[in-house]
């Protein structure tokens, strides 16, 4: 049997929508971040994401100031991968979002 439909409002539906885009547009950051570098094809992966996901430059930086001050994305990123996130974080910095501490 399929799912039923909920009784949701139109609007109900436009704000789980929009609660979907901005949580996954969040977890493919952290992932990335934890990966280590940003790549030139990330940084477009992440481009064409902001897009589909309607995501807009202003919440793109708070993203990237939120994982480049992450404790434990950055433990996992420089304890698992070889290469120094250095580059992931001044791609940051480029992008708009400043690295505190």
């Amino acid at each position: 049997m399929w799912p039923m439909k909920l009784d949701m409002t139109r609007d109900e539906c436009r704000g789980v929508l929009r609660r979907l885009e901005l949580e996954s547009y969040s977890n493919v950051v952290s992932t990335f971040r934890a990966q280590g570098a940003l790549s030139k094809e990330k940084a477009r992966i992440l481009e064409e994401l902001r897009k589909l996901l309607h995501i807009s430059q202003d919440r793109h930086k708070a993203e990237a100031r939120r994982v480049a001050n992450d404790e434990q994305l950055t433990t996992v990123a420089d304890t698992y991968n070889v290469e120094v996130c250095t580059v992931f974080l001044r791609s940051v910095e480029d992008s708009g979002g400043r690295r505190v501490g």
